[in-house]
């Protein structure tokens, strides 16, 4: 998160000539992700009162909220239960206002 809270990823990927013999790196095509475009997504559901769904990073760094009041306040989420069962791939359909949520 910047000091200007402008949320943004970047994606580079290679982009390879071929010839006979070899492939050599030609170049790279990148791109950008505004995360605001998924903080409108979210904030587009119909949720039940008192529910909120949070996009993080793979650290746990929020990085969009359906709830618009909380959006553009940088928040962590690492330490939570739900996130560490989700890195390890296991379920995390049980998460709850108790692991921290609010």
């Amino acid at each position: 998160m910047t000091a200007s809270s402008f949320r943004s990823g970047g994606i580079a990927i290679p982009v390879y000539s071929t010839s006979e013999n070899n492939s050599n790196i030609a170049g790279v095509w990148i791109g950008g992700i505004d995360f605001k475009i998924f903080d409108k997504d979210l904030q587009s559901l119909s949720l039940p009162s008192g529910e909120r769904v949070v996009y993080t990073g793979y650290k746990g760094q929020k990085i969009a909220d359906s709830d618009i009041n909380k959006s553009k306040t940088p928040e962590a989420f690492a330490t939570l239960n739900s996130f560490k069962n989700g890195r390890r791939y296991k379920d995390v359909s049980n998460i709850s206002a108790s692991q921290g949520i609010s």
